[in-house]
């Protein structure tokens, strides 16, 4: 079966858009700060998390984020240039990990982005970090070990991001309201009644809702797997990826 034009999009990988996003310079528009903007948005979460299990209060972890991503732009990138890197989720924490490195070993921080990063993109991130410990506490499960934290955190940003995909499809086919009541039913368990309620209030019958939620699954299982291929180096690892995620999302 031939791709929808959607699925396209999943064929830049991670590290062509870290590339892409290495081009970006203040006050620039284009490819290169969307992707900078992407990077931003999917990743800040899961490395918040891993700072904050490593000891690091919430501004500290805050500031390194925000540096992070900052140092990526100021030296053109996180020296990725071919796939021979791996999984893109082991390689980000990676970098990370030095980054924090390097700042606890007297490395200029960027702080709050240093003048680097875009206003708008800079405020964005202030504006998600701001909401301190209590708009953050799920991603900090004090039974997680940091490494593991990250995983979940990553695994979830996974998901999220491929439910919006899916959500922009149904949306495109003019069927938002209804994806809006059935997206819960594509990651939770249902029942016969539930079934029936839902077939009532959406004026179906219950089989036609069970093969609705059949095909939204279906696909919402092939946009998870071009996701997790467009972090990954070798094709053949995503199966293996795909299960690492899912078993995060289970510990």
């Amino acid at each position: 079966m031939p791709e929808s034009p959607a699925s396209h999009e999943f064929l830049t990988t991670r590290w062509t858009v870290v590339a892409r996003a290495g081009q970006w310079r203040p006050g620039d528009a284009g490819p290169a700060r969307d992707a900078l903007e992407s990077l931003c948005a999917a990743y800040w979460r899961p490395l918040y998390a891993f700072a904050r299990r490593r000891g690091a209060s919430h501004d500290q972890a805050s500031d390194d984020v925000q540096s992070f991503f900052a140092t990526l732009l100021a030296r053109g990138g996180i020296g990725v240039e071919g796939p021979e890197r791996g999984r893109f989720r082991s390689f980000l924490l990676a970098a990370f990990q030095n980054h924090r490195a390097d700042l606890r070993d007297g490395e200029r921080a960027l702080k709050r982005g240093g003048g680097v990063l875009a206003q708008s993109l800079e405020t964005a991130l202030e504006a998600a970090l701001a909401g301190g410990d209590q708009a953050l506490a799920a991603l900090l499960d004090p039974a997680l070990d940091p490494e593991r934290c990250y995983e979940r955190a990553y695994a979830r940003e996974v998901l999220a991001r491929t439910l919006e995909r899916l959500a922009a499809e149904q949306a495109r086919a003019g069927k938002a309201a209804t994806f809006a009541r059935l997206r819960p039913l594509l990651t939770e368990l249902e029942s016969e009644a539930t079934h029936a309620t839902l077939a009532a209030e959406l004026g179906t019958t219950a089989g036609a809702l069970k093969v609705a939620i059949h095909r939204l699954r279906r696909r919402f299982g092939e946009l998870l797997r071009a996701e997790v291929r467009a972090t990954v180096a070798d094709p053949a690892d995503v199966e293996d990826e795909l299960r690492s995620l899912l078993a995060a999302l289970g510990n």
